[in-house]
């Protein structure tokens, strides 16, 4: 298996659909209207996050907080590594007192669905896509910086050192 190593400094920063806000592109299938997509998003202040009608969600705070969401009226506070799952048609308000950074990773549905999980290094795991939320991890020999991702694949990956990392796993729909 080939792990591609994706990094944090290469992504170009773009606004957000509403304006609100910057993103960078981590990764996303080959289709024109995506199956999966992972982005990570700087969050500031208070911000509407764009609907994505007929996308799965699952919103990770990567580091700063702590940020408060409310979801279609229901508040959740929010620290790093935590993570918040909801439609894409979901009235999402966002308020970071300070500034902070958050991973999306959005499936459309009938097409693909996604888990997320976040663990502590070191471990050796299979996933599709990994990322540290820190600086600490590694992975062969190197160290990875916050934002680097790993796509994988079906063989374990085995990642070294300390820190947060993101787990992400794409199920194609029959």
């Amino acid at each position: 298996m080939i792990v591609r190593l994706l990094p944090a400094a290469a992504r170009v920063a773009v606004p957000w659909r509403n304006g609100g806000g910057v993103t960078r592109e981590v990764a996303a299938d080959c289709t024109c209207m995506f199956g999966w997509r992972v982005s990570i998003a700087d969050l500031e202040g208070h911000a509407c996050f764009s609907a994505f009608p007929g996308i799965e969600r699952s919103f990770v705070l990567a580091h700063g907080g702590p940020v408060q969401l409310t979801i279609d009226g229901a508040l959740r506070v929010l620290a790093a590594g935590d993570i918040a799952r909801f439609p894409g048609e979901a009235e999402v308000l966002q308020h970071a007192p300070a500034t902070a950074s958050a991973i999306n990773v959005m499936t459309r549905r009938g097409v693909y669905t996604h888990r997320t999980t976040v663990r502590d290094a070191p471990f050796s795991a299979a996933a599709d896509l990994l990322m540290p939320l820190g600086n600490d991890v590694g992975y062969a020999g190197s160290v990875l910086t916050a934002g680097d991702a790993l796509l994988g694949g079906r063989d374990p990956i085995l990642l070294t050192g300390t820190g947060a990392v993101l787990l992400v796993h794409f199920q194609a729909m029959a």
